[in-house]
């Protein structure tokens, strides 16, 4: 998939997911997206459990809806990466 914009995501708590060492949330960041229609790859930044890339022809504004939509809460830093 050819994608025009990469997004540095994180988000503000992890919750009740129990991630660990062996856990992701780059799963549950794809299926919200995939929920909302919106084609993207979402990669896990090994160094930080609350942050994804994601690879995506969408806007900004349209990822940071999908996901508060789903009850996503997002780090300030949230911005365009490159």
């Amino acid at each position: 998939m050819k994608t025009e914009h990469h997004w540095r995501i994180s988000v503000a708590d992890l919750g009740d997911t129990d991630n660990d060492m062996d856990r992701s949330i780059a799963p549950s960041i794809q299926m919200t997206l995939d929920k909302a229609g919106i084609k993207a790859i979402v990669d896990q930044d090994e160094m930080d459990a609350h942050t994804v890339d994601v690879y995506t022809n969408e806007t900004e504004y349209e990822v940071k809806k999908a996901l508060k939509d789903d009850g996503i809460e997002l780090e300030p830093s949230f911005r365009f990466a490159y």
